[in-house]
């Protein structure tokens, strides 16, 4: 049983340029997740427990911001970059790929609904997953490397 919307974009094609289309749509989706997912966890993990273990927590508690100012810093500076790191490889993405596609099937395949709602939506929602996990490893990790070990368990579910 085929869905409805990838049934609509195999019609007309042979079963090599089907396979193209599945691949680059499809099966690619999932895996463009792990990107924001990363990068969030591996900044997050350092602006937690990176600064614990080297000891420059202290200073930033000294400055004149509140905990929350402090906390809302953090977040976002493991955030915006996974966003942008994810709309900048979607791009790049879409580019090879089309131009992949154009040379097997005759037409471009992005952008489409699927990888719109997946870029705009999904994957900052990764970013945000990764970013929480870690912000709960965080409490218990005593080292940078335990940390991003321990969060980097969140993948396991997209792979």
């Amino acid at each position: 049983m085929v869905a409805p919307g990838l049934r609509d974009q195999l019609v007309g094609l042979t079963p090599d340029q089907a396979g193209v289309v599945f691949f680059l749509v499809y099966m690619m989706a999932p895996l463009f997740l792990i990107v924001p997912l990363m990068v969030s966890n591996v900044i997050a993990a350092d602006s937690f427990v990176g600064e614990r273990e080297r000891k420059t927590l202290e200073a930033l508690l000294y400055t004149p911001t509140t905990d929350g100012e402090l906390l809302a810093g953090k977040i976002l500076s493991a955030l915006v970059p996974a966003v942008v790191v994810s709309l900048v490889g979607y791009l790049i993405y879409t580019v090879t790929a089309d131009l992949a596609a154009a040379q097997i099937i005759g037409r471009a395949l992005f952008p489409n609904p699927l990888w719109n709602v997946l870029v705009l939506w999904v994957a900052p929602a990764a970013a945000g997953l990764g970013l929480t996990s870690m912000m709960l490893v965080s409490v218990r990790a005593k080292t940078f490397q335990d940390a991003y070990q321990t969060g980097s368990l969140v993948v396991l579910p997209i792979v």
